[in-house]
């Protein structure tokens, strides 16, 4: 005796299942590269920022109570951020970012007092399509994107 349907051949049906999987892993590809680059582009804003509030919180107190010594400390900070903005694909146009410098609460001018902190922020906006690249086409609609990142070190000299 033979059970019904076990003899029928059952061809195609793998390659059925294998095109349904396919259609669903090369829809979800475009949006696994964006989310990388995303993150990429993060992990580069960060380590400027850090970067350069480590240099504004390494200069020395003679420096620090100069206003033209932290304004030139400032402009390096500036030209840090745009480095590396640069050096991730990212496009610093006019008004697209922005860069604030802190010591203490207040915006650093080479004040007699030395500040307990200072602080660096940084801000970038930036299309959606300049942020995906090749795929900025599909992800154009999403408009602006903005990206922030901040870090507060101590001033320990």
């Amino acid at each position: 005796m033979t059970r019904p349907g076990r003899g029928r051949p059952r061809r195609g049906v793998a390659l059925i299942e294998l095109a349904l999987i396919l259609m669903f892993a090369i829809g979800l590809l475009p949006v696994v590269l964006v989310l990388g680059r995303v993150f990429w582009h993060d992990i580069a804003l960060q380590k400027v920022t850090y970067a350069g509030a480590r240099y504004m919180a390494s200069l020395p107190p003679v420096q620090m109570s100069n206003p033209a010594q932290v304004a030139q400390a400032r402009q390096l900070v500036y030209q840090m951020v745009g480095e590396a903005a640069r050096g991730a694909h990212l496009a610093m146009a006019p008004g697209a970012g922005e860069v604030t410098i802190l010591c203490g609460e207040d915006d650093c001018n080479g004040a007699s007092e030395l500040p307990a902190t200072v602080q660096v922020r940084v801000r970038l906006e930036m299309t959606a399509g300049e942020m995906a690249g090749a795929t900025g086409a599909w992800f154009a609609p999403l408009g602006n994107i903005t990206m922030k990142s901040a870090v507060t070190l101590r001033y320990a000299n």
